[in-house]
């Protein structure tokens, strides 16, 4: 049984208020504002490829998230296997790098 959100905890209430400052935010304007947007915000990793770029997401909402991730201890309780993390791993460093250092990236050929 999960416990309860902790919607009083300082990491919610940063991301409600991150939240907040996405009104009126379009994707349009997001793609507009960052021509490279697909390519910062997709990762390659285990054969997987995640595209993330049309989500109304930044780097600072990514941040947010994974904090609140850790906050719940969500791999913890998932119990993922040897493999699945190694993925996550992947996932991980693959979105630390810029698209162009990605090393066997299909879409950076």
């Amino acid at each position: 049984m999960s416990t309860p959100l902790n919607t009083s905890s300082s990491v919610w209430q940063d991301l409600q208020q991150h939240r907040q400052s996405w009104e009126g935010v379009t994707l349009r304007q997001l793609f507009h504002d960052d021509p490279q947007r697909a390519q910062h915000f997709s990762a390659e990793a285990c054969g997987l490829y995640l595209d993330y770029s049309k989500h109304l997401i930044n780097r600072e909402t990514l941040r947010l998230l994974m904090a609140l991730a850790r906050m719940r201890r969500l791999l913890l309780r998932a119990r993922p296997t040897r493999s699945e993390v190694d993925i996550l791993r992947g996932i991980a460093a693959a979105m630390e790098r810029p698209k162009a250092e990605r090393v066997g990236s299909k879409r950076n050929r």
